[in-house]
């Protein structure tokens, strides 16, 4: 639930009882990221949004939400596993 739809719920329960609701504590929760925007997604492979929205995107799975696109870190890890090089010949 959005923020400004739990201030409103809060109000609305405020208004009706004349009085808020109780509080339950909450105990922290340490935040891992499931999905990434492509802004965070390229900055996790080094480079701009436009190098990756041409030339990483297309070969990875995305989730798309709207007009937003999330990309699962696994999916970067992959692509960047697949397209490993070696520049130098390894000599013997």
């Amino acid at each position: 639930m959005c923020p400004v739809h739990v201030v409103s719920r809060i109000d609305e329960q405020t208004r009706m009882t004349g009085r808020p609701r109780a509080q339950r504590p909450v105990a922290p929760v340490e935040r891992i990221r499931i999905l990434y925007t492509r802004e965070e997604a390229a900055t996790a492979l080094g480079m701009s949004v436009d190098t990756f929205e041409r030339r990483v995107q297309p070969f990875i799975r995305v989730v798309p939400c709207g007009a937003l696109v999330q990309v699962p870190p696994d999916e970067l890890r992959r692509w960047a596993r697949e397209n490993a090089r070696t520049f130098f010949k390894q000599t013997a």
